[in-house]
């Protein structure tokens, strides 16, 4: 079992710091970026020692370091790391267009496929298309039940718990209805419940849901109303 150790985001964001915190929790391999709730996932191997990435919509004049994740086990062992950047999208934004910097040699992306050639500068360019996929959010159905949601990698274990639960994570588990969605029903009286997802030992809210407070413990948990 891993157990993320969440790296500290290396820009502000005030208002977002807990929406990028549950993107960072849910990265897991290294790969092509990820576009996901206004923002851009960007992620390097492990080998690197260091990796940059410098956007279009900055001139190319900035380069942003990325930072390292860390996974340890459930004897918080290290057993892996990669290197990930979680960028805000900009305002109507439909294609990011970038370049890294890997060990001090700039470089289309390795691990992206999509890219372009341009002309004017003899460089190829990585890209994104800012396309999200949306899925229902968590929210109470026609049968009076409220269905709880989520989107992830197939085969995973996502649990759920709450206040209606005394916040035990065993109670309940989201089922894999198709691949990498999961989801669960409950019928619950009307009133305000708290409540959090759990992927290991690691909770975290309903990135589909934007309500959410702090718990009486100073934890951040969703909000959801039953009418």
């Amino acid at each position: 079992m891993l157990v993320f150790l969440t790296a500290v985001p290396f820009f502000a964001l005030s208002d977002d710091s807990y929406d990028v915190q549950n993107l960072i929790a849910g990265i897991q391999r290294a790969g092509p970026p990820v576009v996901k709730d206004g923002y851009v996932i960007f992620t390097a191997e492990k080998m690197h020692r260091h990796v940059g990435v410098a956007f279009n919509f900055e001139n190319y004049k900035t380069v942003h370091s990325f930072e390292r994740l860390v996974f340890y086990n459930s004897d918080y062992e290290i057993v892996d790391s990669i290197l990930f950047y979680v960028a805000k999208v900009p305002e109507n934004t439909n294609t990011l267009a970038y370049r890294l910097v890997i060990d001090g040699l700039w470089t289309i992306d390795p691990l992206n496929t999509n890219s372009f050639f341009d002309y004017s500068t003899n460089l190829k360019f990585s890209y994104v298309t800012i396309e999200e996929k949306t899925i229902q959010a968590t929210k109470k159905t026609n049968t009076g039940s409220v269905r709880f949601v989520y989107e992830g990698e197939s085969g995973q274990k996502i649990r759920l718990a709450g206040s209606f639960t005394s916040w035990d994570p065993y109670v309940y588990e989201l089922q894999e209805t198709s691949r990498g969605f999961y989801e669960l029903e409950l019928y619950l009286s009307p009133g305000t419940y708290y409540y959090t997802y759990y992927k290991g030992l690691t909770a975290f809210v309903d990135e589909r849901n934007p309500d959410r407070a702090y718990t009486k413990e100073g934890k951040v948990a969703s909000v959801l109303s039953v009418q």
